[in-house]
C-alpha cells in the first residue's frame, strides 16, 4: 500500500481516497485531481464527504460504528480506513489487521505497527470499508461545474411575493398589539384600572389568537402548494426511475434509492416554504429592531445580548442533537449489517453453533440500538429543558435589571411602559430569530439532498445508452475476476487480464489461449458472478451490444473469410497497392478452385485490410505460413491492420514477439 502524503493537516481524507483508489485501479489519480471535485474545507472531510467523493472515483464505501471489542472481532484481511486521535483532532488513516498487531499507513508519511493495546488508546470507533465498484465509469473531475440537472421547480414569482406580504401583514398585528400596550399603560389603565385591564387583556387574547390563526392558514397555503409541486416531481422522479438502465439498478444501494423522494421534498419545502419564511422573518426583525432603537438604545443592547445567548444555546443544543443522531445512525447500521449476515447464513448454511453465535450478535446489536435510542431521547428532552429554563432565566434577569434601573432612576428616560413595550417586541422577534437559525442549521441537509437528486438525474437513461455508449476507438480491454472450467478442469480462476492494441497471447498447449479469445469474442460465457468485461474502462453491460457485436471479428486458424477482391481494390490506394504486390509475389490465381491452408490464411489477412475500428481476434493465424510469408505479413499487412483496428493474437510461432506492443503469457499456474 502506497499512501499519498498530505501537505496540510486537513488533507488526510483526500490522501486516503487517492491511496485507496490507486490500490484498486491502475489508472492512477493525484490529490490535486480531487480538489477539482470538492474543495478542501477548513475542518477537512466528513464521512459523508468521503462517501460522496469515493462514489465519483469508482469506490464503494461501507461505514459503521464499532467499539473496540467489536473491532477485535472484525474479520477483514483487506485494507480498511478508520480515524484515530491525532494532536487533538480525528485523523483518517489506512489500516490492516493481523493476528498480533495493526499496521497504520498515515498520510503524514509514517507506516507504524501498533499492538492492540496501543491501538485502543487512539481508536475512535469507526470502520470504513472500500471496494471496487461493480460498474466502472470514467472519472469526470469537472463534475461539480458541469453536468448538473435540477428538479422541476416552477418560478411562481407572484405567489412568493404575495405570501411574503401576507406573512408581514399578520406579523404587524403583533407590533400593533405591542404599541397598544405602551399606550394602555401610559393613558388608559390609570383611568379605570380594573375594568380597563379586563378589556385590554381580552383585546390581546383576540389579537394574538387572530395572528396565530392567520399564520396557521398561511402555512397551510404554502404546504398545499408544496404538496402539489411534490406530486408533480414524484411523477417526474418515477418516470426518470423507469427509464434508468440496468447498470443503474446493479450499482445503486436500495437504501439510497429510498432517499430520493425525501430529498425531493426537502428541496421543495425549502424553496416554497422556508425561503419565504426567511425573507419575511428577516424584514420583520429589522422593523422590530428599528422600533426598539426608537424606544431606547439600552433595550437594543439588552435585546442583542439576549438573542446572542439564546442562539448560542440553540446552536450547542443542535450540535449535540446532531452528534447523537449520527451515533444512533451508526448503531442502526450495525443492526442492519448483522441481520443481513444472519439472513444470508440462514439461506446458505445450517450450522447450529454458528447460528447461535450470529443470533447472539444480532440481539446484542439490537439491544445496543434500543439503548442508544432511549439515551438520545432522554438527552434531547434534557437539552430542551435546559434551553427553555436558561432562556427564560436570562429573559427574567433582563426584566429585573431594567426594573432596577427604573426604580433607582439611573436613566430618567426609562419608564415602565417603555420597558414592557421593548420586552414585548423582544418576545416577538425571539421566534423569528429561532426560525432564521433553524433555516441555516438545516441548510447542510438541503445541500445533501440537492447533490443526491442531481446525481440521480444525470445518470444515463435506457433510451440514451445506444447513443452515448457507442464505441468509436477502442484503446483497452480488461477481463476482471475471470473464472472458467472445462470438463471440471480449472482453466482460469479469478484471473485479471489487460489487453492493448496489438497484443500477443503466448503459452503452452492447454493453458487456455483459444479459450481466452473465445471469451473475448463472446462465444463462450465465463463461470462465476463477479466477472466483468471492461472496454475503455466501461462495463460491457453499459455498452450498445449490437454495435460491439458488429465490431468483433474472431478468426480461428481454419476459418475462411469472404474474399471480395472488388471491395479490396476500391477501398483505398494503399490497400490496392498491398493487394497488387501480394498477387505479384504469391502468383496466386484467384479463379483456382481450391487453395492450400497457407494461401487461405494469407487471403484472410488480405481481407482484413478493409476492416476499420474492429476488434480482430486472431487464433493461430500464422500456423500454416512459412517464414517468408510470416515476414511478409509483418512487413506489409499487419501494420496496416493494427493502425486501423484493435488486434489480439495467439500464436506458437517463434520470433514474432518483436512485432507486438504487448505480450500476455499464460501458464498452468492459477
Amino acid at each position: 500500500m502506497k499512501i499519498e502524503l498530505q501537505t496540510n493537516k486537513y488533507e488526510c481524507g483526500l490522501c486516503v481516497l487517492v491511496s485507496m483508489h490507486n490500490y484498486y485501479y491502475k489508472d492512477k489519480i493525484k490529490k490535486h485531481d480531487l480538489h477539482k471535485i470538492i474543495p478542501i474545507k477548513k475542518k477537512g472531510l466528513s464521512i459523508y464527504d468521503l462517501e460522496i467523493i469515493a462514489n465519483k472515483i469508482n469506490l464503494d464505501v461501507e461505514s459503521y460504528k464499532s467499539d473496540f471489542n467489536e473491532f477485535l472481532k472484525y474479520n477483514n484481511e483487506e485494507y480498511f480506513v478508520t480515524y484515530v486521535k491525532s494532536y487533538g483532532y480525528n485523523h483518517f488513516v489506512i489500516a490492516k489487521k493481523s493476528k498480533e498487531f495493526i499496521t497504520i499507513y498515515d498520510s503524514s508519511g509514517t507506516v507504524k505497527k501498533y499492538s492492540y493495546d496501543e491501538f485502543e488508546n487512539i481508536y475512535c470507533g469507526c470502520i470504513i470499508e472500500f471496494s471496487k465498484r461493480r460498474v466502472y465509469k470514467e472519472i469526470d473531475f469537472s463534475l461539480n461545474e458541469i453536468n448538473k440537472q435540477k428538479l422541476y421547480l416552477p418560478s411562481k414569482h407572484m405567489y412568493c411575493f404575495f405570501m411574503v406580504i401576507f406573512d408581514l401583514l399578520f406579523m404587524t398585528i403583533g407590533l400593533i398589539g405591542s404599541g397598544f400596550i405602551k399606550i394602555a399603560i401610559d393613558k388608559i389603565i390609570p383611568l379605570n384600572l380594573n375594568q380597563n385591564l379586563f378589556f385590554i387583556g381580552f383585546f390581546f387574547i383576540v389579537l394574538f389568537l387572530f395572528q396565530y390563526i392567520s399564520d396557521y392558514f398561511a402555512t397551510l397555503i404554502k404546504i398545499n402548494v408544496c404538496q402539489k409541486i411534490m406530486k408533480e416531481n414524484i411523477l417526474i422522479h418515477t418516470n426518470v426511475l423507469k427509464n434508468k438502465d440496468k447498470v443503474f439498478f446493479d450499482n445503486i444501494d436500495k437504501k439510497i434509492l429510498m432517499q430520493y423522494p425525501q430529498a425531493i421534498g426537502t428541496i421543495i419545502i425549502k424553496k416554497y416554504l422556508n425561503d419565504l419564511n426567511l425573507i419575511s422573518d428577516v424584514i420583520y426583525c429589522l422593523i422590530v429592531f428599528i422600533l426598539i432603537v426608537l424606544n431606547s438604545y439600552i433595550y437594543l443592547i439588552g435585546s442583542f445580548l439576549y438573542l446572542i445567548i439564546v442562539l448560542s444555546i440553540s446552536y450547542f443544543k443542535n450540535k449535540l442533537a446532531k452528534d447523537n443522531f449520527e451515533k444512533l445512525n451508526f448503531s442502526k447500521n450495525n443492526v442492519e449489517i448483522q441481520y443481513l449476515k444472519y439472513y444470508d447464513f440462514l439461506i446458505t448454511e445450517k450450522n447450529v453453533d454458528k447460528q447461535k453465535e450470529l443470533e447472539q450478535d444480532c440481539h446484542k446489536n439490537a439491544w445496543k440500538y434500543y439503548d442508544d435510542y432511549n439515551n438520545v431521547n432522554i438527552k434531547d428532552s434534557f437539552l430542551t429543558l435546559l434551553d427553555n429554563t436558561f432562556s427564560k432565566f436570562i429573559y427574567c434577569c433582563l426584566i429585573m435589571v431594567s426594573c432596577y434601573f427604573i426604580n433607582q432612576k439611573i436613566d430618567k428616560s426609562l419608564t415602565i411602559s417603555e420597558m414592557v413595550y421593548s420586552f414585548t417586541l423582544l418576545s416577538l422577534i425571539t421566534n423569528s430569530f429561532g426560525d432564521i437559525f433553524k433555516y441555516f442549521a438545516s441548510y447542510p441537509n438541503y445541500k445533501k439532498s440537492n447533490i443526491l437528486v442531481n446525481d440521480f438525474l444525470v445518470l444515463n437513461n435506457k433510451n440514451l445508452i445506444d447513443k452515448n455508449l457507442t464505441l468509436n476507438k477502442i484503446k483497452k480491454i480488461q477481463l476482471n475476476n475471470l473464472t472458467y472450467f472445462y470438463d471440471d478442469k480449472k482453466i482460469f480462476w479469478n484471473s485479471n487480464f489487460t489487453f492493448i492494441n496489438n497484443t500477443l497471447i503466448t503459452g503452452k498447449n492447454g493453458v487456455g489461449k483459444s479459450t481466452l479469445l473465445k471469451i473475448l469474442s463472446l462465444f463462450i460465457k465465463p463461470d462465476g458472478n463477479n466477472f466483468s468485461y471492461m472496454i475503455n474502462g466501461i462495463n460491457l453491460k453499459n455498452i450498445n451490444q449490437i454495435d460491439y457485436d458488429d465490431k468483433l471479428i474472431y478468426l480461428p486458424s481454419n476459418a475462411i473469410l469472404d474474399f471480395n477482391i472488388e471491395k479490396i481494390i476500391n477501398h483505398s490506394i494503399e490497400v490496392r497497392n498491398i493487394m497488387v504486390d501480394f498477387l505479384k509475389e504469391s502468383k496466386i490465381d484467384l479463379n483456382q478452385k481450391s487453395f492450400s491452408h497457407g494461401e487461405i490464411q494469407m487471403l484472410n489477412y488480405i481481407s482484413l485490410l478493409t476492416a476499420e475500428n474492429k476488434v480482430i481476434l486472431l487464433d493461430e493465424s500464422f500456423s500454416n505460413l512459412n517464414q517468408k510469408w510470416i515476414s511478409y505479413v509483418f512487413e506489409k499487412i499487419h501494420p496496416h491492420i493494427v493502425k486501423h483496428n484493435f488486434v489480439i493474437c495467439t500464436s506458437h510461432t517463434k520470433g514474432i514477439k518483436k512485432h507486438f506492443n504487448f505480450n500476455v503469457e499464460l501458464s498452468n499456474e492459477i
